[in-house]
């Protein structure tokens, strides 16, 4: 069976060792800006709130076509804004 970190985008991640994760990771909603400034970023990116989405539609474009993560679950509301 393949482990997978399902990374919440809190406080609680400030100074967290993302770099020690040995397994596969989802991000989630605006802790994008966190990986920016680390640099780093998940395995898998999950975004279904429409709020985040349209008002945060040109950064996820980038992570998008930048290929940040390697998969992307977001919300059909947007996709036609999307590349």
């Amino acid at each position: 069976m393949n482990k997978v970190a399902v990374l919440g985008n809190g406080r609680t991640l400030k100074d967290f060792k993302f770099n020690k994760i040995k397994c596969d990771t989802i991000g989630m909603c605006l802790a994008f800006r966190e990986w920016e400034r680390i640099n780093w970023y998940p395995t898998h990116y999950v975004c279904v709130d429409h709020v985040v989405l349209k008002s945060n539609i040109d950064d996820i474009n980038k992570l998008i076509q930048e290929k940040k993560c390697k998969t992307f679950l977001i919300s059909n509301s947007i996709k036609d804004k999307l590349i």
